[in-house]
């Protein structure tokens, strides 16, 4: 202003001062200068856990938060960032598509994009990444225990079945070579023969401590069925298997089984049936057999004297057509000593038994129950208990089952005067053969020569000629020499097991067996193992202790029919 001749007459500072105040307020208005809105921005974006980068429409980095530039430091650098952009936003929109993490250094980082717009046109994209670390640690942890369960639980059920096989292998010499001994009994008392008393006395009793040999290693079995049942429901592997089924026969069964037990302890045992009851239906027969025997079980153990009734029913019933759904009712009621009401929450719990002082000679795990229970959901039903302490307890199940023949199920009342179907017929029926083939020829294999010698002596009476060979080499030996109607065939066996013998036996060029059926015949009873078996070539499966019964019907059903001389009845073919 000095350079102005008027400045030398007038001092214009505070001219000067005034203008540039007007120059600063107007600046300051108009450029918000004041307004710390986008310092606190800037601040809180700086703050945030989750790194924050934005781009523009041509893929350049405009703006990183300090979170961003602490994960990527090349971003304070204008000539490092423009290289680092391609490939950092490369590697985030990968990520997001694929739904994976994004591992930097030790942290996890979860990244998210949303677009920016402004006026409805894009103007670039907000990357996010959150720090779920932490969240991945824990979820890794989980996995492992998780693991650590699996691994724990399978190697549970690896025991089991090991040791179902290794327990189910004497189990079967027991109940096979004890199962001769009934029969020499029972030959001894048909016998005409002169005997002394003390002879008859003898064998009489020989019988009665067989019988009871019997009876004790059958309940061992189902002790071992029942810990398996309960490890395969834990580890999913139980299925359904629903088929048609006639409950005629299958209420038959029941009966029969528990008729045994309940005139042991001199109970009464009666069956009430609808006979209107439509006869063929479609469900797991195996499964309902168990849950209804289970629960009868139970009755008949924790009851000295009364009643155990069984009733069959169903409210729709009359008029009910093929297809339609079937709610089948069974009542199980008992006079026992009942359950006290503290116990009832706990009566489906595994392993539970109540009062094990007053309790300790009934024998049982504490499975049945629990099994029944589990299985009654599987199969869509529902199971219901209503017990009075010390007056016996009533258990109602009720299961959905399709109607596949309406023939009614007619009657099936068991009473003490009706021998066929009652309690009284309790009587061991001597043994007969189902058939008898003196021309067939059958390979036995087992590396037990006790199980061997079991096998032959049940086909003794069926007159079939009998090979054995004490493991798969063996077996694989004899079926290239000689031609055989049928190969009973054990699974676990040291060398070379059922499998591969059966394999190397079906590859034989030329060889008189090579389609000859194979029997599996094992003390693998574990879930599925029929299956896997049949699946791997068998023809068929039987699984230890071996039933005499189930194995001469299966031998029947692949034994040549020129070589069967009579029936099932024992009548001479024609």
């Amino acid at each position: 202003f000095k350079l102005i001749p008027l400045a030398r007459k007038f001092d214009v500072m505070i001219m000067g001062y005034a203008l540039c105040t007007v120059f600063m307020l107007i600046a300051i208005i108009k450029y918000r200068m004041l307004d710390a809105t986008e310092a606190a921005r800037d601040y809180v974006v700086d703050e945030l856990s989750e790194g924050i980068i934005v781009v523009d429409t041509e893929d350049k980095i405009s703006y990183f938060n300090k979170p961003a530039q602490k994960l990527f430091p090349e971003l304070d650098d204008p000539e490092k960032s423009a290289l680092l952009a391609p490939k950092l936003l490369f590697d985030l929109e990968k990520a997001i598509r694929s739904g994976e993490p994004i591992k930097i250094g030790e942290e996890i980082f979860t990244p998210r994009a949303n677009p920016l717009t402004e006026d409805g046109t894009k103007i670039g994209t907000l990357y996010s990444l959150s720090d779920d670390s932490e969240h991945y640690r824990y979820m890794e942890k989980l996995r492992e225990q998780k693991q650590i369960a699996d691994n724990a639980n399978e190697a549970k059920s690896q025991f089991l079945a090991n040791m179902s096989h290794e327990i189910r292998t004497p189990i079967n010499a027991v109940l096979g070579l004890n199962e001769m001994i009934l029969r020499e009994c029972d030959k001894v008392k048909a016998s005409e023969e002169a005997a002394s008393p003390e002879v008859k006395e003898a064998f009489a009793n020989i019988g009665e401590y067989s019988g009871n040999i019997e009876g004790a290693g059958n309940n061992l079995l189902s002790i071992i069925n029942g810990i398996l049942d309960i490890s395969k429901i834990e580890a999913g592997k139980m299925d359904i298997v629903e088929l048609e089924y006639d409950l005629r026969s299958l209420l038959k069964d029941i009966n029969d089984m528990i008729s045994f037990r309940a005139a042991e302890k001199g109970l009464e045992f009666a069956v009430d049936v609808d006979e209107t009851l439509p006869g063929g239906l479609y469900g797991d027969r195996v499964r309902i057999r168990q849950v209804i025997t289970n629960i009868l079980t139970n009755a008949v153990k924790y009851t000295d004297n009364g009643t155990v009734r069984l009733t069959v029913s169903s409210k729709n019933a009359d008029g009910v057509k093929e297809g339609d759904t079937l709610n089948l009712r069974v009542v199980i009621k008992d006079t026992g000593i009942g359950i006290k009401p503290e116990d009832m929450d706990k009566l489906f719990d595994k392993f539970q038994r109540f009062e094990l002082e007053r309790n300790s000679t009934i024998e049982g795990t504490g499975l049945g129950l629990a099994i029944a229970g589990q299985l009654v959901s599987m199969m869509g039903g529902k199971i219901k208990v209503d017990s009075k302490y010390g007056f016996g307890s009533t258990f109602t199940i009720t299961l959905p089952q399709r109607v596949v023949s309406v023939k009614p199920v007619g009657n099936l009342k068991a009473h003490p005067d009706n021998a066929s179907d009652g309690i009284n017929d309790d009587a061991r029926h001597p043994y007969r053969p189902s058939f008898t083939a003196p021309d067939a020829l059958v390979l036995i294999v087992d590396d037990s020569k006790v199980n061997l010698m079991v096998a032959q002596a049940l086909l003794r009476d069926t007159g079939v000629k009998t090979d054995t060979a004490d493991g798969g080499l063996k077996a694989v030996e004899l079926a290239a020499r000689k031609a055989y109607d049928l190969i009973l065939m054990d699974q676990r066996m040291p060398t070379m097991d059922g499998t591969e013998a059966l394999n190397l036996i079906r590859r034989q060029d030329g060889g008189p067996n090579v389609r000859t059926p194979v029997i599996c015949m094992t003390a693998d009873a574990i879930i599925g193992a029929r299956e896997r078996y049949l699946s791997e070539g068998f023809d068929d499966y039987l699984s230890k202790p071996i039933n005499s019964q189930e194995l001469e019907q299966t031998m029947l059903k692949y034994l040549p029919k020129d070589k069967i001389s009579n029936n099932d009845d024992g009548t001479e073919k024609p």
